[in-house]
């Protein structure tokens, strides 16, 4: 039994292999999905198993592939679990003998163990801990009790004298000590995506904040330009914004910031980015969007709005939004110009009362192409122009 064992944790010894290749591969190929890339990986970790075994005889081999299957349903789940299961399986079948049935059903007994446990233990793929490896590693030895009835009895005599015992032990803390450090890469990178999450994320509104905004107006300007592909922007400021504040206080002000995002959030397309680019200023990409589409979004946002106060502590705070529309299609020369038209169709509104939406048209054009001329001698000069921080001033301005 003790030559068994050590073998079998040598076997174990060489899969950590697999798990350190883990906390590379996913950086190095981020293009991969995470289950594909998962199963690959113990898929190949289950190879390696199967390639210095305890050989039995007549084909049939005790080794520690089940560890790297377990593994593979618990970080990749019932996708990773089965890419693992098809791969090991393959190599069995193509490796023969007696023991060929026993070993694909085992393989497939563990893919799906592993899969009904991390529908169980991660649902929604929750973040694996220490508590669910330690179950995944538990349930290790329970396909074996059954599959080993597909040998001949010699063999089911052995694997319960001899090898079941330090097999299941090898099995188990394999799973839990490479589980660990697959664990731990998981952990690190969602760490660093938390990290860059903030660094584009207001934190009172939660929408995206201005340097995510200008980003992506960026990317869909040159795909207008390549594609010809439309779309268009809303510019929202919060009406008398300052008279919200000093009446209610400035934590009724971040109420009704939080509340406007969330309004956003919920009015638009996974494809769109509602952002907070002020500080009671927001703005809208509407990606393959005409002005007339864009139009009619920005008056349901408006209505909305006006008909849902702000709650906190009880109290309503009723509050409106001014709206100005631009669109590509009329300001196809940059993203300033779309931008500018935004901001002046906003002061439009603004100056005509306020609670409205305004569409930028062709009696702003001179004002935007003179904001593009003041821009071009900005960025002549060295000072910041609309993709970085600050942006620059619009036509009229609009406070309030």
């Amino acid at each position: 039994m003790l030559e068994v064992s050590l073998i079998l944790f040598e076997n174990v010894g060489l899969l950590a292999f697999v798990a350190v290749v883990y906390t590379i591969a996913p950086r190095r190929l981020p293009q991969i999905p995470h289950a594909l890339l998962v199963g690959l990986l113990c898929g190949l970790g289950a190879v390696v198993a199967m390639l210095k075994p305890i050989d039995l005889g007549n084909g049939v081999i005790l080794d520690t592939r089940g560890s790297m299957i377990m593994l593979a349903g618990g970080f990749g789940g019932p996708a990773g679990a089965l890419i693992a299961a098809a791969i090991a399986s393959a190599v069995r079948v193509y490796l023969g003998g007696i023991g060929v049935a026993a070993g694909v059903a085992w393989i497939a007994s563990i893919a799906a163990l592993s899969s009904i446990a991390y529908r169980v233990l991660r649902p929604h793929r929750a973040p694996m801990t220490h508590k669910s490896l330690a179950i995944f590693a538990l349930l290790m030895p329970v396909p074996s009790v059954f599959t080993i009835f597909l040998l001949p009895w010699e063999y089911v005599v052995h694997f319960f004298t001899i090898s079941g015992a330090p097999l299941s032990a090898a099995q188990m803390i394999g799973v839990y000590l490479l589980g660990t450090i697959m664990m731990q890469e998981d952990e690190r990178v969602a760490a660093e995506r938390r990290i860059e999450q903030l660094a584009v994320t207001d934190e009172l509104s939660r929408l995206p904040n201005r340097r995510a905004f200008y980003a992506r107006l960026a990317e869909e300007w040159q795909r207008h330009t390549r594609y010809k592909v439309p779309y268009s922007v809303l510019m929202l400021d919060i009406d008398r914004f300052k008279a919200v504040n000093d009446r209610y206080g400035h934590q009724v002000g971040d109420a009704v910031i939080a509340h406007l995002g969330e309004i956003l959030s919920q009015s638009c397309r996974i494809s769109d980015l509602p952002a907070r680019v002020g500080g009671e200023e927001f703005a809208v990409l509407l990606t393959h969007t005409e002005p007339e589409a864009a139009t009619m979004l920005a008056e349901r946002i408006r209505k909305k709005i006006e008909e849902t106060d702000c709650i906190l502590d009880d109290r309503r705070i009723p509050y409106t939004v001014s709206v100005g529309v631009s669109s590509s299609d009329d300001f196809p020369l940059s993203p300033d110009e779309v931008m500018s038209a935004a901001d002046s169709a906003l002061y439009d509104s603004k100056r005509k009362g306020r609670n409205r939406v305004s569409v930028a048209g062709a009696e702003l054009t001179d004002a935007v192409r003179a904001v593009n001329t003041r821009v071009a001698l900005e960025r002549a000069q060295g000072v910041p122009d609309a993709n970085g921080e600050p942006r620059p001033a619009t036509p009229g301005g609009h406070g309030g």
